[in-house]
This record gives structure tokens, sequence and C-alpha cells, in this order.
């Protein structure tokens, strides 16, 4: 009897060994998987973030000629902000939508001249390869205008695509 519990320990102690390997084996393999993960989210972090001073200047140079557009009400320079397809969106009073092309508004500033702003400030950039999008900040006597702005890299030219806007009174 002695010899049989002695087998049966010995057993049980192998058996338990040979789990305690595979356990671990497994939770070697998870921490490699994860790194690997790791690894690939910081690759991709890399990507995001590379280039991000270098294009967030260029994106912040085009929302820039857009104010200026805007402040000396010359559609040309409009243009240069601007991508031809542009629309722009909002929210009448009468809780419609309003959306106009491009040249409408070129023809605003054209036929009225510069705007009587005070400030213009971009409150933020997100970029992602060939897009981004921004938020920018018009601010008049007795109101504000806020833009989204959303961006894309043509022929190493960011060009402003789309524009959704609000007005609120101060």
């Amino acid at each position: 009897m002695t010899m049989t519990k002695t087998v049966t320990k010995t057993l049980f102690s192998v058996l338990l060994m040979v789990q305690l390997s595979a356990v671990h084996a497994q939770e070697t393999q998870s921490s490699i998987q994860s790194k690997s993960k790791t690894m690939k989210l910081s690759q991709v972090e890399h990507i995001i973030n590379g280039n991000e001073d270098k294009e967030n200047t260029a994106i912040e140079s085009c929302i820039n000629t857009y104010f200026m557009a805007c402040i000396k009400g010359d559609g040309n320079l409009l243009n240069q902000a601007f991508h031809p397809n542009c629309h722009l969106k909002h929210i009448t009073g009468d809780d419609e939508l309003y959306d106009v092309g491009l040249d409408h508004f070129i023809s605003f500033l054209n036929n009225n001249g510069g705007m009587a702003i005070l400030e213009t400030k971009i409150l933020d950039i997100e970029q992602f390869g060939p897009m981004a999008r921004a938020k920018a900040l018009f601010t008049f006597k007795d109101f504000i205008y806020v833009d989204y702005l959303n961006l894309l890299k043509e022929k190493e030219r960011w060009l402003i695509v789309d524009k959704v806007y609000v007005k609120q009174m101060l």
C-alpha cells in the first residue's frame, strides 16, 4: 500500500507539473501576443503622430488662409483654402438645413467686402493620414461662428472639402 501511495503521489506531482507547465506556456504565449499587439498599436500611433507637426502646420496655414479671405473679403484667396466642390452647411433660424456651394460663399465675400471679425482662432485639429478635421472660431461684436471643417490632402496640398457651422449670439 505504501508503494501504491508513493506511486500515486508521484503521478499526481508529475501531472500537476505538466498542468502548471501548460498554464505557464499559455501565459507566456498570451504575454507574447499582448506585446505583439502593443507593438502594432505603437506602430499605428507612430503612423498617426509621425508627421503631425509638419502636417498640422500645413493644415493651420490652410485655415489661416480661410480666415484672411473672410477678413479681407477676398474670394480668390478663399479658392486657395477650399476645394471647388466644397459645400457649406448650417441650420437656419427656421430649423432648416441651409446648404450652399463654394461659389455662393465666394460671391458673398466679393460683393460684401471684409467681415468685421474681432478674432479668429483654431480651436482644435485632428489629423490622420491625408484627412483632417478642425474646429475654428470667428468672434464678432455680438455673435460667434463655430466651424467644423473637414480637410483632405490632395497633391501635397490641404484643402477644406466640407464646412458645417453654427452662429451663436453673445
